[in-house]
């Protein structure tokens, strides 16, 4: 916490079993049923799970290349009045599944909006350290210590080892601690045991430098991709880091349905919708993940892609000609 510039004690820490298990504590800690919790529009999918089961209502804040919009959040809030918002979910750096990232400016304006509007934030961070453009903006952790911080290991060591942490105020993990122990008691000793010492006994910044050297090649591989066949009518993000790249087509296109077609010519997306809390929101926009895949595979999937959503606008075109529409 202190290399990424912020400081805390180690009764500031709670170690969890994966950032996944900590978003379910915090849901299960804060949220009443009927609660206003604000998040990114589109936001992550597991947060939106984790959170569902216990029946906020879930008002999305749209963003741009810049991260969320504050002037919207501020609007929203005034509709909703001091109070009304139980707390703000964001993923600021390299957000999953946007790829953007908050500006400075923005994440300063958040602190002032959270205290005068009385809600918390939590600050999720899973790829925060897998920059590969720019240098590193301050976490929002850093200009507050209300801020709910939440880590994890499985992007930087192993994704199996289910290790994560919430760094935040005694008193709210106090109260967090207490919903952990009916969930699982603790997390995994070994799992802590073997984090320790890879942290510790390993040179571990030069693995990481060696994830981010794979990590951004594949990017690069990504958006030349997408420059390269992906049609006029379509828009992406560009990430300075993470993994996803959110790619937009025009309203008419449903991804949910392209889906199908798009595994037959051997190649898989995750459909906008499913990160919305409505499930209807974002039906012409798809998550591309490329982390995974080699450059060589991802510029092939691309072409692949591009062919299934050209099939698509040329139906739409057609019909469109024929008056149909």
């Amino acid at each position: 916490m202190r290399e990424i510039g912020v400081r805390c004690k180690p009764d500031e820490v709670l170690i969890t079993t994966g950032a996944q298990e900590a978003l379910d504590l915090i849901a299960k800690t804060f949220i009443n049923p009927g609660d206003i919790i604000l998040t990114e529009g589109p936001t992550y999918l597991g947060a939106l799970q984790a959170f569902s089961a216990y029946e906020p209502d879930v008002h999305p804040i749209p963003f741009d290349d810049k991260g969320m919009r504050m002037d919207l959040l501020e609007e929203e809030l005034k509709r909703i009045g001091k109070g009304g918002a139980k707390f703000l979910y964001t993923i600021p750096n390299f957000q999953n599944p946007g790829g953007v990232t908050m500006v400075l400016e923005r994440r300063k304006r958040l602190i002032e909006l959270s205290h005068e509007y009385d809600f918390m934030i939590v600050e999720d961070d899973p790829y925060g350290r897998l920059r590969y453009d720019g240098g590193h903006v301050i976490p929002i952790k850093a200009l507050s210590d209300d801020v709910l911080y939440l880590g994890t290991i499985s992007k930087i060591f192993a994704p199996g080892l289910r290790t994560g942490w919430i760094a935040a105020p005694k008193s709210v993990l106090s109260k967090i601690n207490l919903v952990k122990q009916g969930t699982d008691l603790c997390g995994s000793s070994f799992d802590q045991v073997v984090v320790e010492h890879y942290f510790t006994d390993t040179p571990w910044e030069k693995t990481l430098q060696t994830f981010v050297k794979t990590y951004h090649s594949r990017r690069d591989a990504m958006l030349a991709a997408l420059d390269e066949f992906f049609p006029k009518e379509a828009s992406w993000t560009h990430p300075e880091g993470g993994f996803f790249v959110w790619a937009t087509l025009p309203d008419y296109v449903d991804t949910s349905s392209m889906l199908p077609v798009a595994l037959e010519a051997g190649v898989t997306y995750t459909p906008g919708d499913g990160f919305f809390p409505d499930g209807v929101s974002g039906k012409n926009s798809m998550r591309l993940a490329f982390c995974y895949e080699s450059p060589e595979h991802i510029r092939e999937a691309i072409r692949r892609l591009a062919l299934v959503i050209e099939d698509r606008l040329e139906l739409y075109r057609a019909f469109l000609e024929a008056g149909a529409l």
